[in-house]
C-alpha cells in the first residue's frame, strides 16, 4: 500500500500498525491520540486527522513521496490535474516570511511555529530584515524557493527607510498572474502604510489586530488554494473544524494577576502583580479581580436577608478591582496593586481576563501549611474556545505546590485583627519568602528565596516562582 492509499485509508478510519502510523506522524502527514494504557510496555497511537501537508499530499500537491515511508519498491502514484501544479513543483518551500528584525520573536516566530505546526514548509530564518539590506531582492530570492511570501508590515518594518520604488514594487509582484505577496499590518493602521506607499496601502493585508488565530487563518486560505474547500471539508468529515485546528497550535499572550504578602511574609496587605503570559505582546486586556471569600460572605448575608437588596458595604469589605491594560509585552513589568485579604492564611480569587486574543478564567488559591504558604493557580480558556473546540484541554497554564491544601470559601468575616507590616527595606531582616517589598525608588521587589529549618535559605520556593520567572513562550 503506498502513502496515499494509506491516508485514505486513514480517512476511512482504518488504523495502520504503530510503525507506520509513527512514520506518517514524523514525516508532519498525521495528527495522532496518545492512548497508552498503564499495561502497555510502551507509547501507543492512534490517528486522528491528516494535517494540511497530508491532505496536500493526498491532493497531488507533491511529487515525491516521504523519503521515511516510501519503500524502493513503491512507485510515485498518478495525481489529479492541479492548475497550480507546474508553478508549485520547483518550491522548495509553501511560504516565507519577511519580517524587520524588531519583530521576529513577538510575530514572526510564533506565526512560523504555528504554520510549521500546521504541516507546512516555512522559510523564516533567512529574512529578517535589517538596515542597508535590499526589499526586492530578499522577496525576489524567497519566491524563488517559495509558493507565496508574507511580509510583515509594522513600524520597525518602515524604519528601514526603503527607496519608495520597492515598497511601490512589493504590490506589484505577482505570480502567474495571481499575487503571491501577502502583506501583515503589525500595530500600523491604513494611514500609517499610505503615508509610505499608497499602492502598498491598496493592497490586499490582514491585519494582526484582529488576533495572529485570523492572521493564519487568511494564509493558511491562501497557501490550500486551489484545494482550501476540499482540505477543510475533509477536516469536517475527520470530526474537526479547521478552526480548532489552528487555533488551538496558538499559544495566547494575556495578563493575569499573582501576588504576595507585602513587607514581610506574614503582613495582612499583599501586593498583587499584573503579570504577563505568552510569546508576544498582549492587547487591549480587560483583568476583572474578585475576592471569593468576600463574594461568598456577601452571598451568605442575603440568604439570610432575602428581603434585602443589598448586603450592607461593611459586611466583608471591596470584594472586586477592574483594570484596563492596553498593551503588555513580555519584557517587563506590567503594574500591581494592594490589596488586603480577608483571612492572609486563606485566600480564594478569581479573575476573568479579556484580551485581543480570546476570554480566560483564572482561579488562584492560597494557604497556609505548617506555617508555609501554599498555593494553586490554574488559567483556561472561556466557554466560547471550549465549545470550538470539543474534546481539548482548555487548561493554559497549572502550577500546585506538592504541599497545598484545598480549603472552603469563607461564610463569616475572622475575628482576629490584621497584623500590619512595614512594606520597605528593613534592615538586618531576614525575609522569608514568598514576600515583596517596595524599594526606595518605589519599585516592587520580590524575595527569592524561603527559610528552611535549619536556618539556611533556598531560592527554589516552589510555585512561588511565578513572581520572578516569565511563562508561556513558544519553545524554539
Amino acid at each position: 500500500m503506498d502513502i496515499r492509499e494509506l491516508l485514505q485509508a486513514i480517512q476511512q478510519g482504518h488504523k495502520p500498525d504503530q510503525e507506520t502510523t509513527v512514520r506518517l506522524w514524523d514525516e508532519g502527514l498525521i495528527e495522532v491520540a496518545d492512548v497508552t494504557n498503564m499495561q502497555s510496555p510502551g507509547r501507543e497511537y492512534i490517528p486522528t486527522l491528516l494535517t494540511a501537508k497530508g491532505l496536500r499530499y493526498l491532493e497531488g500537491k507533491f511529487e515525491e513521496s516521504p523519503s521515511h515511508v516510501r519503500s524502493p519498491s513503491e512507485t510515485t502514484p498518478v495525481l489529479p490535474a492541479n492548475p497550480h501544479r507546474d508553478r508549485d513543483k520547483k518550491k522548495r518551500w509553501d511560504v516565507f516570511i519577511s519580517y524587520a528584525s524588531e519583530d521576529k520573536e513577538e510575530i514572526a516566530r510564533p506565526l512560523a511555529e504555528t504554520l510549521r505546526k500546521m504541516g507546512y514548509e516555512v522559510w523564516f530564518d533567512e529574512f529578517s530584515l535589517k538596515l542597508g539590506d535590499s526589499l526586492r531582492r530578499s522577496i525576489d530570492r524567497g519566491l524563488a524557493e517559495s509558493r507565496y511570501g508574507v511580509v510583515i508590515l509594522s513600524k520597525h518594518f518602515f524604519a528601514k527607510h526603503w527607496p519608495n520604488q520597492e515598497l511601490n514594487g512589493l504590490a506589484a509582484i505577482e505570480g502567474e498572474g495571481e499575487e503571491v505577496i501577502l502583506p501583515v499590518w503589525h500595530g500600523v493602521a491604513h494611514a500609517d502604510v499610505v503615508a509610505y506607499s499608497p499602492p502598498l496601502a491598496d493592497k490586499k493585508a490582514v491585519s494582526t489586530k484582529k488576533g495572529i488565530v485570523c492572521v493564519i487563518e487568511e494564509i493558511a486560505a491562501i497557501l490550500n488554494h486551489p484545494i482550501a474547500k476540499a482540505s477543510q471539508s475533509k477536516l469536517r468529515q475527520a470530526g474537526e473544524n479547521p478552526r480548532t485546528t489552528i487555533s488551538r497550535q496558538v499559544t495566547p499572550s494575556f495578563v493575569f494577576v499573582f501576588g504576595a504578602p507585602l513587607g514581610d511574609n506574614d503582613s495582612s496587605t499583599w501586593i498583587m502583580l499584573l503579570l504577563h503570559y505568552g510569546p508576544s505582546t498582549a492587547y487591549n486586556c480587560k483583568v476583572e479581580f474578585f475576592d471569593d471569600d468576600r463574594r461568598n460572605i456577601a452571598h451568605e448575608w442575603l440568604v439570610k436577608h432575602p428581603n434585602t437588596p443589598f448586603p450592607p458595604a461593611e459586611i466583608a469589605g471591596e470584594s472586586q478591582k477592574h483594570i484596563n491594560i492596553g498593551e503588555a509585552g513580555p519584557e517587563g513589568s506590567i503594574g500591581n496593586f494592594q490589596w488586603i485579604p480577608l483571612d492572609p492564611n486563606r485566600q480564594h480569587y478569581t479573575v476573568n481576563i479579556t484580551c485581543r486574543e480570546g476570554v480566560l478564567a483564572e482561579k488562584w488559591e492560597v494557604t497556609r501549611v505548617n506555617g508555609v504558604l501554599r498555593t494553586r493557580i490554574s488559567i483556561e480558556h472561556g466557554v466560547r474556545w471550549i465549545q470550538r473546540n470539543p474534546g481539548l484541554d482548555p487548561v493554559v497554564f497549572r502550577r500546585e505546590d506538592a504541599e497545598f491544601a484545598e480549603t472552603p470559601l469563607a461564610t463569616e468575616p475572622p475575628k482576629a485583627s490584621p497584623r500590619k507590616v512595614h512594606p520597605g527595606w528593613k534592615p538586618n531582616h531576614r525575609f522569608i519568602a514568598p514576600a515583596a517589598i517596595i524599594d526606595s525608588n518605589g519599585y516592587v521587589q520580590v524575595m527569592a528565596g524561603v527559610a528552611t529549618p535549619d536556618g539556611s535559605t533556598r531560592t527554589d520556593f516552589g510555585c512561588w516562582d511565578i513572581l520572578t520567572k516569565h511563562f508561556g513562550d513558544v519553545p524554539h
